[in-house]
């Protein structure tokens, strides 16, 4: 599977969020890829509160979504999973 394939989250880095207290603001945020987009929603969903709602999705083809599109794609997962 090449890396146009992944489903790929990105979040704030923890140590990045810690610094935004002091006098420099870094911007740094982790990533993590996934081979489907079950795996990578529900990665989304087990973050701390914060990170998830700073979260985003980059798709295969590119687009990115932004964590309310993400607790979208969370629900029509547990509709899909309840049928």
């Amino acid at each position: 599977m090449s890396p146009k394939d992944k489903w790929v989250v990105t979040w704030p880095a923890v140590e990045a969020q810690e610094r935004t207290l002091g006098a420099s603001i870094v911007h740094r945020r982790d990533r993590r890829a996934f081979d489907s987009q079950m795996s990578a929603v529900s990665f989304v969903m087990s973050l701390d509160k914060n990170l998830r709602q700073s979260a985003q999705l980059e798709l295969p083809g590119g687009q990115k979504a932004d964590f309310p599109s993400i607790e979208r794609m969370n629900e029509a997962q547990k509709l899909a999973d309840q049928k």
